[in-house]
């Protein structure tokens, strides 16, 4: 039925991964550039907000399954990796497959302007660079980002995802000196903000998102009845890292916790390492993130469209220099619909006769997941 579209899309090359290897990218998809300003969400909306933060956790673990369901059902219909809007177009047909293309094609290319300018934050504020024009640093990035883009093979990409996460551990460490070696912590006992919890909840499913990948990368494995217990470890490590994570940061320095906890750590050698080190996490997360969307360029023009798409994010970043805000507006509006919105929509979709536990959970989360999107919006855009 669908093999008509099977001539648009890479051929199934990719699909032998081990639940291993498979587990590197689901966990380097998701913990990654939003785990440096987890933390953040407390300091801003309060103690409280641990429980929306699990409430967060809970509901991305379950369109997570959701995904693997519906990857499941039509991965042996065609002969490509599935990604998001093909999910679309089997479920609703052609002009759900374009809608969703705006929000995961938009998704990649926000989270793309973000990587940017984190890597040239921390270039920039490694000490021996620190005097170099900024401009340098920026196309120093965009060549780096560039030349990675050009790996493609998922089981090159796991390996690379496991450096990606040691960097990511680099830092925890760090931040572990930092707790044991502080002698007076002064932990801020605010309660809630609740002003603040729209913008913190897209900050946060920085940390708990990903679906918008999420397809590609479960198409992979090559032995796909065991998704759902890879999905339910990983996404065990994940919760407990993350919400540990912004547990410890928010201890440490409370009410001082800065949008990138990487700022609230002393200048010195370590910390020019931890610089070094994240920078290259970015560097390694970046074909991950984009390569869905670069290979649909690739069908397009290779070279052109590339260096207009390397091109553009150079040229914002260059200008938009606050990243919380880029990180803020992407989560409220694009990882909400794909992480919160979107999964529930096409899994009541296909199974109308679901038990009714599950239709209540499913509309409960799209309605929240609205709700979210509309106050997160306009909270944003008072910010600007």
């Amino acid at each position: 039925m669908y093999h008509q579209y099977q001539d648009i899309d890479e051929p199934k090359n990719g699909a032998h991964l081990t639940s291993k290897q498979m587990s590197f990218n689901m966990i380097k998809s998701v913990i990654g550039i939003g785990l440096l300003s987890i933390p953040f969400t407390l300091k801003d909306s309060g103690w409280l907000f641990l429980i929306i933060m699990a409430v967060i956790g809970l509901i991305t673990y379950y369109n997570a399954i959701t995904l693997g369901i519906l990857v499941r059902k039509y991965t042996r219909e065609v002969n490509y990796i599935i990604d998001y809007p093909t999910l679309g177009k089997f479920i609703y047909g052609d002009k759900c497959e374009k809608f969703l293309k705006l929000f995961w094609g938009g998704e990649i290319y926000m989270i793309s302007l973000v990587m940017v300018s984190l890597a040239v934050t921390f270039l920039h504020e490694i000490r021996f660079l620190e005097n170099v024009d900024k401009i340098y640093i920026e196309l120093i990035v965009i060549a780096s980002y560039t030349s990675f883009s050009f790996i493609r093979d998922y089981s090159k990409l796991s390996f690379i995802s496991l450096g990606g996460l040691c960097s990511i551990g680099l830092l925890v460490i760090l931040v572990f000196i930092k707790f044991f070696t502080t002698s007076h912590l002064k932990t801020d006992t605010k309660v809630i903000d609740f002003a603040n919890i729209p913008s913190c909840i897209g900050i946060s499913l920085f940390s708990f998102g990903g679906h918008v990948i999420f397809p590609e990368i479960f198409d992979t494995l090559k032995e796909k009845e065991n998704l759902n217990k890879v999905i339910t470890r990983c996404w065990g490590i994940i919760t407990i890292f993350t919400m540990g994570f912004a547990v410890l940061g928010f201890t440490i320095f409370g009410k001082h916790t800065f949008d990138s906890i990487v700022s609230d750590l002393e200048r010195g050698f370590i910390k020019d390492c931890l610089l070094a080190s994240l920078f290259f996490n970015l560097i390694l997360s970046f074909p991950l993130t984009v390569n869905p969307l670069l290979l649909k360029i690739e069908c397009i023009n290779c070279i052109l469209l590339r260096i207009v798409y390397m091109g553009s994010l150079f040229l914002i970043c260059h200008f938009w220099k606050s990243f919380i805000q880029m990180m803020g507006l992407t989560g409220v509006i694009l990882e909400n619909a794909t992480s919160l919105i979107f999964p529930p929509l096409l899994i009541l979709k296909i199974d109308p006769n679901m038990k009714l536990i599950h239709k209540i959970i499913n509309i409960f989360i799209v309605i929240f997941g609205v709700i979210t999107m509309i106050i997160g919006f306009i909270i944003e855009v008072k910010k600007f």
